[in-house]
């Protein structure tokens, strides 16, 4: 593959900013969900203690799935803010071949 003399290249813009933002949102929405499971750990509840361990088991599975659908949506913002930044680069041509025109038909 060679590089495309001709090419221009597009300036940056929104996806590297958010790029470099990416890990401390990721980090900052874990600890969030962290904060929540222990206040949900150390305050106290009332009333039967099965219903409280139902409540609570409950509780983690849900903050298990927020925290499994956080990370997946920062590597999906990743993943998308890489193809733009490959969109944006220069332009690479490989070997071409003659290709048949399917209107002109050959002889």
């Amino acid at each position: 593959m060679k590089k495309n003399p001709n090419s221009i290249r597009a300036p940056a813009g929104l996806e590297w900013r958010l790029v470099r933002k990416l890990p401390g949102l990721c980090g900052i929405g874990l600890l969030l969900l962290l904060l929540a499971w222990v206040l949900g750990m150390v305050l106290p509840f009332d009333g039967d203690p099965q219903d409280i361990a139902r409540r609570l088991r409950t509780f983690n599975y849900t903050l298990i799935g927020l925290a499994i659908f956080h990370v997946t949506m920062v590597l999906t913002v990743a993943f998308g803010c890489l193809i733009v930044m490959i969109m944006k680069g220069p332009q690479y041509t490989s070997d071409s071949y003659p290709v048949q025109d399917a209107e002109r038909p050959a002889k």
